[in-house]
């Protein structure tokens, strides 16, 4: 019964993710990996804003049922307007998802076309996938929360909201703005957890895992699948394996901590960013700035790496591969989809960030970024990957601007982050890596897709 209910919960995020997503992606297979991943997305925070309204706006005390009638209005309003829009699945899109005869006769093709190298290394892929996928769920399914900031914060606001089953506005409570530390952390990661624990009707410390493992799936698909527009199916898989393989990406893909949401957020958005540069459509460049505004819900993090975005698209419009007005159009509607959380935190006098700048240089930063990126065990042998890849490829990417579009954006973020450390009191969290490691994931999601595009001729969207 426990995981009828847990099927339940993924159910209902999915249904409402597709029912979004359908009206937006007219074009695409309705029933697609793709597609999946961008309703994982989409679904649960359009689950956890109407939480966050529910009881944070309209200061109401929570109740299951009705809050299934407020799901159930949002469900029936997205039905009507994917079928006004004529979006909705047909019996084709059924036939072709349940057709395995010929999807097997695909694979099959595909596998013959494969050199003996290929083929060999793709087993390799395959096989190690599979053994990191069987220790990933045994992780999940066995592991309560044990992480520092997911009991000090992540699952411990959740847990409040559980048992208390309101929000307090008494700013002399300890349940304040829903109690605990960082009053001013965005509220995606607890309200998403409070989704399942209310569903399955009984806290469970273990479960919520399984919510992140569905953004590492998720991570994993929209990274393939931006790849796999500019290189073949080999190399795309290649680059998402390594994305897979990063020691850091498998620990948070069982772990309530924000900083993989928060990646995938940045990722999904940086990639329909650059892929509507290449198509001028419309849904790639709404598609991207809507991540762009979910990812300030997320963790106020995103910040970190809006501006270096900001910054390396004003570069692009002053070299003219963008057009300004539609760059700031972009940026309007990133800002109406984080208005909401904006607004209501400027109204309770709350802030971006938890330290304060001191102006003070702290030069051991930089020996403690380039241990943390060469030496620590969190990131295997990728930075190096990345450092021969730019070498190798430097000429194509220094005159391509299908390629410098995602070194510029990466070298602006590290840049940010460097200076970020060095002259705030952040410095000593970069000092003791208790989060230098962490914030360097967005990075690391950004130099996967880099290093893949380096290797692409013209793109092939």
């Amino acid at each position: 019964m426990l995981y009828l209910k847990v099927t339940f919960f993924f159910f209902s995020v999915l249904a409402l993710g597709h029912l979004l997503i359908w009206p937006i992606r007219t074009l695409a297979p309705k029933f697609s990996w793709l597609n999946l991943a961008l309703a994982y997305g989409l679904g649960s925070f359009l689950i956890t804003i109407s939480l966050f309204f529910y009881l944070f706006v309209f200061k109401q005390s929570f109740s299951l049922s009705i809050f299934y009638m407020v799901l159930l209005l949002e469900g029936v309003l997205l039905f009507f307007f994917a079928f006004k829009r004529r979006t909705l699945p047909n019996i084709k899109d059924f036939y072709f998802l349940f057709n395995l005869s010929a999807q097997k006769k695909l694979l099959k093709e595909f596998w013959i076309s494969l050199s003996s190298f290929k083929k060999i290394t793709l087993s390799l892929i395959i096989f190690f996938v599979l053994f990191n996928g069987f220790f990933l769920l045994d992780n999940a399914l066995t592991l309560p929360v044990v992480a520092f900031d997911s009991l000090a914060m992540w699952s411990w606001k959740t847990k409040i909201l559980f048992y208390k089953t309101f929000v307090s506005f008494d700013s002399s409570s300890f349940y304040y703005l829903g109690g605990g530390g960082h009053l001013d952390y965005p509220w995606h990661i607890p309200l998403i957890q409070y989704w399942l624990q209310v569903n399955l009707g009984v806290y469970n410390d273990i479960l919520p895992n399984l919510i992140f493992v569905g953004y590492f799936i998720a991570m994993l698909i929209v990274v393939f699948y931006f790849l796999r527009y500019y290189l073949d199916i080999f190399l795309a898989s290649v680059f998402t394996f390594f994305l897979s393989s990063l020691p850091l990406f498998f620990y948070h893909s069982y772990n309530a901590y924000a900083d993989l949401p928060l990646t995938f957020c940045i990722s999904t958005a940086v990639a329909f960013f650059f892929i509507w540069l290449k198509s001028n459509k419309e849904v790639d460049f709404y598609l991207s700035a809507i991540f762009w505004g979910l990812a300030f819900w997320v963790k106020n993090d995103a910040v970190l790496f809006f501006l270096p975005f900001l910054i390396t698209g004003l570069i692009m419009a002053l070299k003219g591969k963008l057009n300004f007005f539609k760059f700031i159009k972009y940026v309007l509607v990133v800002s109406a989809v984080v208005a909401p959380w904006l607004i209501w935190q400027f109204y309770y006098s709350l802030n971006l960030s938890n330290v304060s700048f001191n102006l003070i240089f702290e030069p051991l930063i930089m020996v403690q970024l380039l241990g943390t990126m060469f030496i620590s065990y969190s990131w295997n042998i990728w930075w190096y990957l990345v450092l021969i890849i730019l070498v190798i490829n430097f000429r194509r990417i220094s005159k391509s601007f299908l390629k410098n579009f995602f070194w510029l954006f990466f070298l602006f973020s590290l840049l940010g982050l460097v200076a970020l450390f060095s002259v705030s009191s952040a410095s000593q969290y970069a000092l003791d890596n208790t989060a230098l490691s962490r914030v360097l994931m967005p990075l690391a999601g950004i130099s996967i897709m880099a290093a893949g595009l380096s290797f692409s001729k013209e793109g092939r969207y």
